[in-house]
């Protein structure tokens, strides 16, 4: 799992930028990934203290708790890279004042990662533009760009994981035969056998209606040869 999404007991508020990568990295944890293969970076949030790492790799943007203990985890789970669950407790609604000249509100999933992200939900839904090579954040409304400060992280990975009621499971679990292909039937006991040629002139007849009573006489032998499985 990367560090980034490992669980945390406690939470503090990041500092500003100059103390980010003595604070918020050693916090975190540190991957081996070279400087040229890192494009994640932080912005920093002036409105609640945060530094948040920008990352379209999540699905969906998620905080920390701040106290886990008192939390109740809910049924709803995330996933992190390596397909390890990740816990929730709700959601938590910030306005976030990261220095594009507007105030973005949204409701984030509180869950039991150590630092908090920015993800694919949050960047779409207010028309933001990530620039890996630059680290720069743009706001395609306004055109300005911030320009973040690069992480030793390369990719959290996070994304939501599929739920299943519990009833249907079992349901499924008890009768796996509904979910497994049809086995194909022994042949009746006669001595029909289908024959198609593939010689000589193509057949040709002009279609015509059958007579009511050849019409019950043929679906009567379909429905025989149905019962005896040669169709």
């Amino acid at each position: 799992m990367p560090e980034a999404v490992k669980p945390s007991t406690t939470h503090a508020k990041s500092k500003p930028y100059p103390q980010l990568k003595s604070r918020t990295e050693k916090q975190c944890g540190r991957m081996l990934v070279p400087p040229n293969l890192r494009r994640l970076f932080y912005v920093w949030d002036r409105n609640n203290g945060f530094n948040f790492l920008v990352d379209t790799g999540a699905a969906i943007s998620v905080i920390p708790p701040t106290n886990r203990s008192a939390l109740k985890p809910t049924p709803f789970q995330l996933r992190a890279a390596n397909g390890s669950p990740i816990e929730t407790y709700g959601n938590k609604e910030l306005t976030l004042n990261i220095n594009l000249r507007r105030d973005f509100k949204w409701s984030f999933t509180v869950a039991d990662v150590r630092i908090p992200l920015l993800g694919a939900d949050f960047l779409a839904h207010y028309n933001l533009a990530v620039h890996m090579k630059t680290r720069t954040l743009s706001d395609n409304m306004t055109t300005i760009k911030i320009t973040g400060i690069p992480s030793s992280f390369n990719t959290t990975r996070i994304s939501v994981a599929t739920q299943h009621d519990p009833h249907y499971v079992e349901i499924l679990r008890r009768y796996k035969h509904l979910t497994q292909p049809i086995k194909p039937t022994d042949a009746g006991d006669h001595q029909t056998q289908h024959h198609i040629k593939t010689t000589g002139q193509p057949a040709y007849s002009r279609p015509q209606r059958l007579p009511p009573h050849k019409l019950a006489y043929a679906k009567k032998a379909f429905e025989e040869l149905l019962a005896d499985n040669i169709l």
